[in-house]
């Protein structure tokens, strides 16, 4: 289990930056292009209600300097009345602007979770092995909504806080250039303050997302393991390992959250200093008759609204700076490339016609030890070529590698004469087929799952699938055959009908290569049965790549091929390698002990092609014992 390490840093991005990065806004902007209107819709209401919010101590200050020294009653509830008109406006349209960039920050977000998702469909395998699935999720989920809550609604609220600064400075300045300046004085700080936050919180900030994702990746890894967990009582020992890994997210949130906090104390404090200055400055002009109380008034509520935006702003420059954190991460995928890629000018393959080769093919997962090592053999078209070997030998990374989920490090496969990496992954992906052992299964019904994908495969096909691949007779038993709708990984269902599920999938895509991996290992004798007649018929006409550690799975192969630490050691029929008497008659003896011999003679015997073994044999090793 991932536990935080720093095995798969390779996802995180490395980009440790200071302050606000401008290339990320760069970046971010074309995502509004599309709800461009919508957004200047949102700046226009924005503005009127920062116009708006200027009234308010205008409206005072006439109220206090004209209309209640002249005993104006009537003017005094027309200013009053116009006041409390404005603050109602401003709230209608402060309401209308947060709907509407709600539903455009929800656009955004859906459009880049879309970009997100075929980015990670396009990724190669070698991506998937090494990145856990709560990291990967939490840069779809967390990140795009951070990102999206940052630019749909900070970067506007920032915009009207600067239309609302702007207008009061101008209007400050108009009443009274000195005490406009004696205000003013309070911000160099202010800027400096902000500033040193933004540059220390940049990389707290980034830390949280990281340790935030530890959390999912681990949380997701025990709960995809929890049967596992328990077998072994090790919940315990999960639960000790999330309390340090949450341990460690707790640490990484208090730091941020103790910077945030120093820069809403640091506002307060000059809100405090700026009323102070202002009533000290301005009080004492007001007393020699140079300032009149309501331009007082004026300044002392400009001074309140000042720090509302500038508030919002300490506040925000928490978001800002969870959204660049979240958005390094984002684009940081976005801009991840797949390691087996499709050519600039692939060649046709319309379809197989004489034989696949691999050539002398070397393949490492880690650059270090050789998975396959010079590895050389050709398959014929309809020829059942099998693959054995013990655990680690390779045999699963050919089948890998003629799907091409990775490329070789050295040599080459190819089909019909060319070179697999010169043609387009779907024109070879359509025409292989590949079973495993653990077969995937997708939630949703029965039919949806032979389907997958081909929506208009009629359902008599998918039947006529099933009933081939011996899968009808369970499916017809469920209460809502092939409606029934699968639970996650299709656990309601038992190994060996989730396999002949398998194959029936295998039949309704009629692929004209099959690779079969392990697909009659883990099920009981009967279901093995059931699973090697659909087989038969599957391979036939087919040319088929057979691995498995069941010698039952492959003794009707035109051809074995036996691996070891990757490399080719024997190649031939199942009647010359039990002849030849090295590792694949080993193998042989292992399975079936003492019938061995009756096996070996009658295969060598039979003339008709087929095994020779007596029908013990045939049904398989827990038959012969």
């Amino acid at each position: 289990m991932h536990g935080g390490g720093n095995e798969y840093a390779g996802f995180e991005e490395l980009d440790r930056s200071k302050g606000i990065n401008l290339g990320l806004l760069r970046r971010v902007l074309p995502l509004f292009a599309p709800h461009r209107k919508l957004f200047a819709f949102c700046f226009l209401l924005m503005g009127c209600a920062s116009l708006l919010s200027l009234a308010g101590p205008l409206l005072l200050k006439r109220a206090i300097d004209e209309d209640i020294p002249a005993g104006n009653q009537k003017g005094l509830m027309l200013t009053l009345g116009l006041f409390l008109f404005c603050q109602a406006l401003v709230h209608v349209l402060g309401y209308a602007h947060t709907v509407i960039t709600g539903i455009a920050g929800q656009r955004i977000m859906a459009r880049l979770k879309l970009d997100l998702f075929d980015v990670l469909m396009g990724l190669s395998m070698d991506f998937f092995d090494k990145t856990p699935v709560g990291r990967i999720m939490s840069r779809v989920e967390n990140d795009v909504e951070t990102l999206s809550m940052l630019f749909a609604q900070t970067v506007l609220a920032l915009a009207g806080s600067a239309v609302m600064f702007a207008g009061m400075a101008a209007v400050m300045l108009v009443v009274d250039v000195k005490l406009a300046f004696v205000t003013f004085a309070i911000l160099p700080f202010m800027v400096i303050i902000a500033a040193a936050f933004s540059r220390v919180s940049a990389p707290l900030f980034l830390n949280v997302r990281r340790k935030y994702a530890d959390v999912t990746s681990f949380i997701s890894e025990c709960v995809q393991g929890s049967q596992s967990l328990r077998l072994s009582n090790a919940d315990g020992f999960a639960r000790d390992r999330m309390a340090g890994i949450a341990g460690d997210y707790f640490r990484s949130q208090w730091k941020a959250e103790l910077s945030v906090i120093f820069l809403w104390n640091s506002i307060m404090f000059f809100e405090i200093v700026g009323l102070a200055l202002v009533l000290w400055v301005g009080g004492g002009w007001a007393l020699e008759g140079d300032l009149t109380i309501g331009v007082l008034v004026l300044f002392i509520g400009y001074i309140r609204q000042l720090f509302g935006p500038i508030r919002a702003l300490s506040e925000q420059l928490n978001v800002i700076q969870r959204g660049q954190a979240s958005s390094r991460r984002v684009f940081h995928l976005l801009d991840m490339k797949p390691s087996v890629a499709d050519p600039a000018e692939p060649k046709p393959w319309l379809g197989f016609e004489s034989t696949i080769e691999f050539r002398n093919v070397t393949f490492s997962y880690d650059g270090r030890k050789k998975a396959l090592d010079g590895v050389s053999f050709t398959i014929r078209k309809g020829e059942r070529v099998a693959v054995l070997g013990l655990t680690g030998s390779g045999k699963t990374t050919l089948a890998s590698l003629l799907c091409r989920f990775y490329d070789p490090t050295g040599g080459s496969i190819l089909a019909d004469g060319i070179d697999i990496r010169e043609m387009r992954q779907r024109d070879l992906r359509a025409k292989t087929g590949l079973i495993l052992q653990d077969v995937f299964l997708f939630p949703g019904d029965i039919s949806g799952n032979v389907r997958l994908g081909r929506e208009d495969l009629p359902q008599e096909k998918v039947e006529a699938a099933c009933v081939t691949a011996k899968a009808h007779e369970f499916i017809s038993a469920l209460p809502l055959g092939y409606s029934t709708v699968l639970s996650e990984r299709g656990q309601n269902l038992s190994t060996g009908q989730r396999q002949l599920l398998a194959f029936a999938r295998a039949l309704a895509a009629d692929p004209e290569i099959l690779i079969l991996d392990e697909a009659t290992s883990s099920v009981d004798g009967k279901t093995e049965s059931l699973i090697q007649e659909a087989m038969a018929t599957l391979l036939r006409g087919r040319t088929s790549l057979i691995i498995a550690h069941r010698l039952t799975s492959i003794l009707h192969a035109d051809r074995v091929l036996v691996l070891h630490e990757g490399r080719l050691v024997e190649e031939g029929t199942h009647a010359d390698l039990l002849a030849a008497g090295g590792r694949y008659a080993a193998f042989f003896r292992l399975q079936f002990g003492n019938h061995a011999n009756g096996g070996a003679s009658g295969t060598c015997a039979a003339a008709d092609g087929s095994s020779g073994l007596s029908p013990a044999l045939a049904e398989g090793p827990g038959a012969a014992q």
